[in-house]
């Protein structure tokens, strides 16, 4: 992921057309098959306003001991779903 310093590109997002991604998150979405991940931002955006407030996000995903969290550049944690099911191969 350390390429990926900047964007050259945006993506909407399909969820919610209110929310760009860059090159870095279709990246994890693609090769990792994660669009699940996008989906889950999307919908912390929409149902969490502390979320919907950060104009400009990076969400880092690190696994806890009750399954698999994101946090926000605050260090403020947002439980997902359990995502271990669905998996994310990249390291």
């Amino acid at each position: 992921m350390a390429q990926f310093t900047g964007a050259e590109n945006w993506y909407w997002c399909g969820l919610n057309r209110n929310i760009l991604y860059t090159d870095g998150a279709q990246f994890v979405a693609e090769s990792a098959g994660a669009y699940w991940l996008l989906d889950e931002i999307a919908l912390a955006n929409a149902c969490n306003c502390s979320v919907k407030a950060e104009e400009f996000q990076v969400w880092t995903l690190t696994r806890n001991k009750t399954g698999n969290g994101a946090m926000l550049p605050g260090g403020s944690p947002i439980q997902l779903h359990d995502v271990s099911v669905m998996g994310a191969p990249l390291q």
